[in-house]
């Protein structure tokens, strides 16, 4: 009799946590979705402020602003916790051309690799060399590569609905020491993104260690490494006969017509023909080349500089000139400086029952110097004050601390993160659980979690309390580059994960702007942040 009654009373008040949960969850949304200034606290972030490179005036403003928007949103406590930072500047703005048998043409859309090193004050001319990967780049040996240009044109892959991003990075970070082990003088990388387009995407490359040259680094956009691979290729079929001289000259579609604006007339003099086809000389006015069939015994016919005819005599006499040479020119100017302090911003919300249990919303404050660091992650930041203000603005009060975390420097050497975490484990701090928004403000279709098996199947019994408000999943795969040194300490990670199939056409470009942002898709992570932090203040972990 007693066991049933137990039972009884443990349904009773699981029954009564559900419904309490249900309210409170609805709470939160609706507080959300009615009173959210995240999209006007986004708004200034990118329009009073802009971009937030670490190390930068910009950063220093943005630390400013947020703890003040802290403070209003309620918190009980803000403040800053230092950290020494990169300090790195991109420069005027890069150059990159191609020349054609020393021939200048089309000029590249390119812009230095994050952390990357300036070329020579007048330029970098040298051969450029494609590779497809490492392998092909390690086969190639130092005796190819030794003066060139490396081009690593390895796109994200298309079928990979999840993990493009990360495959493909090692390539943007590797990449440049890679190439300079084997005596490369630059290097070019084909821009992290499925969008085809003449943007190019920025991101940090790593610095090599003692010994390895410092070699400029550039990210080319998608559009312009398809011509520049396309050139390429046919270069290479020329060379092993697979095209010829006169196949290359004749124009199949707009990108090669360029090319063809600019020959000389030296450069074709001398070709030799097969039998059945006829070349007219370029005239000084660049008109294209028009080829005829030559018929019967009727003289082929090249047209002189005044415009009239004369024969082309197509005999073993003429040489055919050596395969195009395909040139880079490249031109940055970064500037790398000593170490300067910066800042996390912190803010809290005191535990009622167990304030030394501590839970860690955040996102980075930092962004790359192109555009106004909106989707990254400026986002994740405003979501993230969004948590105390929806918790005091509902009179919410959780049980365990609640610590707002903004990090300095996840875009180009993770020192923020870094250095919260050995803080946190130098005052013995207990972090329970910890969650960041750092996918861009798309919304939140799932939340992911990184646990014990144990800590995992407690959080997804809390799924269906996410459903209104459109997120459906609650995974096994959570965390984020700031909050990840905490799970050395035993932290349960985890991670808001919006729609991400629009985050990378303009993650770290010029487009990443506030207009970018939608207002409501914006508010739903807030919402999915929010209520997680308030679950795992309601019942531990």
């Amino acid at each position: 009799m007693k066991k049933l009654a137990f039972l009884l009373l443990l349904v009773s008040n699981l029954g009564h946590a559900q419904s309490k949960d249900e309210t409170n969850a609805k709470v939160i949304g609706n507080t959300i979705l009615q009173k959210s200034i995240a999209y006007e606290n986004l708004r200034y972030l990118c329009k009073n402020i802009g971009n937030r490179l670490s190390g930068s005036k910009n950063y220093d403003k943005a630390v400013e602003a947020t703890a003040k928007m802290l403070k209003i949103a309620g918190a009980d406590t803000v403040y800053l916790e230092e950290c020494k930072v990169p300090k790195w500047e991109r420069g005027a703005k890069e150059e990159a051309f191609v020349y054609i048998n020393g021939v200048k043409g089309k000029s590249l859309n390119v812009c230095a690799l994050g952390m990357s090193f300036a070329t020579p004050e007048k330029g970098l001319k040298a051969e450029v060399i494609e590779v497809k990967n490492f392998d092909e780049l390690r086969a190639l040996g130092a005796s190819k590569i030794q003066g060139k240009i490396v081009f690593f044109n390895y796109p994200m892959k298309p079928e990979l609905v999840t993990g493009a991003y990360g495959d493909a990075a090692a390539y943007r970070g590797r990449g440049p020491i890679e190439a300079a082990k084997l005596g490369a003088v630059g290097v070019i990388t084909r821009s992290l993104t499925h969008a085809q387009d003449d943007i190019p995407h920025t991101g940090t490359t790593r610095k090599p260690d003692a010994g390895i040259p410092e070699i400029p680094a550039m990210a080319i956009s998608t559009n312009d490494a398809d011509y520049l691979s396309k050139l390429l290729t046919e270069q290479k079929n020329i060379k092993t006969g697979k095209l010829t001289i006169p196949d290359r000259l004749r124009p199949k579609n707009a990108l090669d017509m360029p090319v063809l604006a600019k020959a000389q007339k030296a450069e074709i003099a001398n070709v030799a023909f097969s039998k059945d086809v006829q070349l007219t000389e370029i005239a000084t006015d660049n008109k294209p080349v028009n080829e005829t069939k030559a018929t019967g015994t009727t003289p082929s016919r090249q047209t002189t500089a005044a415009g009239q005819s004369k024969p082309l005599n197509n005999n073993s006499s003429y040489t055919a000139p050596e395969p195009q040479t395909i040139e880079i020119f490249m031109k940055q100017n970064c500037k790398h400086y000593d170490d300067v302090v910066a800042h996390n911003v912190i803010a809290e919300i005191r535990g009622s029952e167990f304030p030394n249990e501590i839970i860690v919303a955040g996102g980075h404050l930092d962004s790359w110097d192109l555009g106004e660091g909106a989707h990254d992650d400026g986002t994740g930041v405003v979501q993230a004050i969004d948590v105390i203000r929806t918790l005091n603005l509902a009179g919410l009060k959780p049980k365990r601390t609640i610590r707002v975390v903004l990090f300095a420097n996840e875009e180009n050497g993770l020192r923020g993160g870094t250095q919260f975490a050995e803080n946190a484990r130098l005052k013995n701090e207990k972090i329970i659980f910890a969650i960041e928004s750092d996918g861009g403000g798309y919304g939140c279709a799932a939340i992911g979690v990184t646990g014990t098996p144990e800590q995992q199947a407690k959080i997804k019994q809390w799924q269906p309390l996410f459903y209104p408000f459109g997120i459906y999943d609650i995974n096994y795969d959570g965390g984020g580059a700031d909050i990840n040194p905490l799970k050395e300490s035993g932290t349960v990670i985890s991670g808001i994960e919006p729609n991400s199939q629009r985050y990378f056409d303009l993650h770290h470009t010029k487009n990443d702007v506030f207009e970018a942002v939608n207002k409501r898709e914006l508010e739903l992570g807030a919402i999915g942040m929010t209520l997680m932090c308030w679950l795992i203040s309601e019942h531990g972990i």
